[in-house]
């Protein structure tokens, strides 16, 4: 898979598969799934195809659309519809609830990169002195 941020697991090669059976699941071809949950039918073809990552918009909308969980997509976990919600009585739930799961998701990244960011940050401060201190014993000896 390439193009696009992925902010799933990116060693899951089966997220354009679950992706493919969701799609197959509403009963839609590619074009008029694409233009219920407001995508090209390009970009639902691609990530079918494994040619295009699937992002957290994309993500969002279909389960606006549709109520097929983006869970279930990106991680393999539940069943494809949400099930506990009504689309047609309480679409501002599903929505609601998608903002916040996704809310918590992109958290858990971003203290990720944080992490490793401050790790590398300190690795690279300590190397830089190592090297300061080696340079500078080399200017006294030599």
């Amino acid at each position: 898979m390439k193009n696009n941020m992925q902010l799933f697991d990116i060693h899951d090669d089966k997220i354009s598969q679950r992706f493919a059976e969701a799609r197959k699941a509403t009963g839609l071809n590619m074009t008029k799934f694409a233009n219920k949950a407001g995508l090209f039918q390009s970009q639902v073809s691609e990530i079918e195809n494994g040619t295009r990552n699937i992002t957290a918009e994309i993500l969002l909308k279909i389960e606006l659309a549709f109520g097929i969980s983006w869970r279930y997509i990106a991680r393999n976990e539940g069943e494809i519809y949400l099930g506990t919600y009504n689309l047609a009585k309480e679409p501002d739930a599903v929505y609601y609830n998608g903002i916040e799961e996704m809310k918590k998701e992109l958290t858990l990244w971003k203290n990720r990169f944080l992490e490793v960011n401050d790790k590398y940050t300190a690795l690279l401060e300590s190397s830089t002195k190592t090297a300061q201190a080696n340079n500078n014993d080399k200017r006294k000896t030599g």
